[in-house]
């Protein structure tokens, strides 16, 4: 399960200045109750890593996880972690249904990835394809416009490996962003025999 929240989380960094912001805009906004159920799911999802899931916990998950979200239909973290266990679970169509509901309350381009891996992953290429090419050219414009921060820029990246595969996306490192090129390219060697990768990107 490590491995396969890793590879949902690259393209939210992947995000990680991004999640720190929710985070904190999390605890301050959100109804405690939400909160705590949805950490409680967490808690038990943290635990199968060590033991395995197994049906039950994963029903008490999505209990916790849609209480939190009827509770707050805002709360973002709650359809991430829902999204995430659906994947792991092999749920493609739940957890495609459970982000287009996320993208109808944000539409950001990192649930507009996670949309794609997961049609991917179910065998829909067309539909992945669509969302990937939404998703970078919000991000083109965000790098071209010269206000991109280093997560829209390693999502940019990303996601043009997923469209366009290693080689591709190595030559545009290179030619967009020089003085940081060895970090990039350092990165994407380092995760790029990852199975679950190779199954989300649709160029080889």
């Amino acid at each position: 399960m490590k491995k396969i929240i890793l590879i949902s989380c690259v393209a939210v960094i992947i995000s990680c200045a991004k999640e720190k912001n929710a985070d904190t805009i999390t605890k301050e906004s959100f109804n405690p109750m939400a909160i705590a159920l949805n950490d409680s799911a967490v808690n038990i999802i943290q635990q199968s890593w060590r033991i395995g899931m197994t049906d039950s916990m994963a029903n008490i998950c999505f209990v916790f996880l849609d209480s939190a979200i009827s509770i707050e239909p805002h709360y973002v973290v709650a359809y991430a972690n829902k999204i995430r266990l659906q994947q792991e679970l092999k749920q493609y169509n739940d957890a495609i249904n459970t982000t287009k509901a996320l993208l109808s309350i944000e539409k950001a381009p990192e649930y507009l990835v996670q949309l794609g891996m997961l049609y991917q992953l179910s065998g829909d290429t067309q539909s992945a394809r669509k969302n990937y090419n939404d998703a970078f050219e919000i991000y083109t414009e965000r790098v071209k416009s010269g206000c991109a921060t280093n997560a829209d820029t390693m999502n940019f990246f990303f996601v043009d490996y997923l469209l366009n595969g290693k080689s591709q996306t190595f030559q545009d490192i290179k030619s967009l962003s020089p003085q940081n090129c060895n970090y990039y390219i350092e990165f994407f060697e380092s995760i790029s025999n990852d199975p679950l990768l190779r199954k989300i990107t649709i160029t080889p």
